[in-house]
């Protein structure tokens, strides 16, 4: 499907089996408000603004449970995370990970509904593989990873799948 011009660029989707939707949250060109929450019917592609995240910075990260279809939102700048209002895109602060690291990706193991979720420290190429406990938002170190890895999702059998993004300009 394509975001639409009305929407800016997106940053990240989220799929919930529970409902059928899927939620796209963007970057907002037009405003430095913080991002927006879309929710879209795969099957129609009806579009549906849902509302602003007034975060005043832009986001990061989108994850829903497979089997409460419950949104969590990471924040870019900080390890935070957040409850997210799949009715209102109303936040709330659950709790914190490590400080000075920045959520690249996240994604729930489909059979144990742990959350995954890669962090590198704020300019860096590297990235750590850790494991976020819904309740508290404190994370577990698993491994570091020698590469930019930017997105993560499971296969059905929970086989992990990390995409490496790009270098950034003046990069190796």
């Amino acid at each position: 499907f394509e975001a639409g011009p009305t929407m800016g660029q997106a940053q990240d989707v989220a799929y919930d089996p529970t409902s059928d939707t899927i939620f796209l949250m963007n970057d907002d060109v037009f405003a430095y408000d913080g991002p927006d929450l879309y929710a879209y019917n795969p099957h129609t592609l009806q579009q549906t603004y849902i509302g602003d995240l007034d975060l005043g910075v832009d986001g990061s990260v989108l994850a829903c449970h497979p089997g409460t279809g419950e949104l969590y939102y990471l924040n870019w700048g900080s390890t935070k995370l957040y409850h997210l209002d799949k009715q209102t895109a109303a936040l709330t602060l659950i709790g914190s990970g490590a400080p000075a690291r920045v959520y690249r990706g996240a994604a729930f193991h489909p059979q144990t509904h742990e959350l995954y979720a890669v962090q590198s420290p704020i300019g860096s190429l590297a990235a750590t593989l850790v494991v976020i406990d819904v309740a508290t938002g404190a994370s577990t170190v698993l491994t570091q990873v020698d590469r930019n890895v930017r997105s993560l999702t499971f296969d059905q059998q929970g086989g992990l799948i990390g995409l490496v993004g790009i270098l950034p300009l003046g990069g190796p």
